[in-house]
């Protein structure tokens, strides 16, 4: 549509919700847990990162998962997360979960666009 810009989330590794736990191994097999909006695109980008899904568990959007079910998953296999779903269960005590960071992405063009439009309102007041 005119006026949107293309963004895309990129993601960032995988790391550890308790920073005392190890880094999760290449191909590793896992949980996937997913509370937003498309999660087969969360599992997409975890498969095209190596690890192997077993499992996954989806929640609702915005929506929080028990979090004895997560402690007791998480005893099988490592958990691993959005990071959008990582702020829900910071504190919570799981001690085998992961997280996914990701970063927006904006096209090349985007910030040399954006410093026109900005000098254009400038120079019209």
């Amino acid at each position: 549509r005119e006026g949107e810009i293309p963004m895309k989330l990129e993601a960032d590794g995988v790391l550890p919700v308790d920073e005392t736990l190890s880094p999760l191994p290449d191909g590793a097999e896992i949980i996937a847990l997913a509370g937003i909006g498309s999660p087969a695109r969360f599992y997409d980008t975890l498969s095209g990162m190596g690890y192997r899904i077993v499992r996954t568990i989806e929640i609702g959007d915005h929506e929080k998962a028990d979090i004895k079910l997560l402690m007791n998953e998480e005893r099988d296999y490592p958990l691993v997360m959005t990071e959008k779903d990582f702020v829900k269960y910071t504190g919570c005590g799981l001690k085998n979960s992961y997280y996914v960071p990701v970063s927006a992405v904006l096209p090349e063009n985007f910030y040399g666009e954006l410093l026109s439009k900005v000098k254009q309102l400038s120079v019209g007041k």
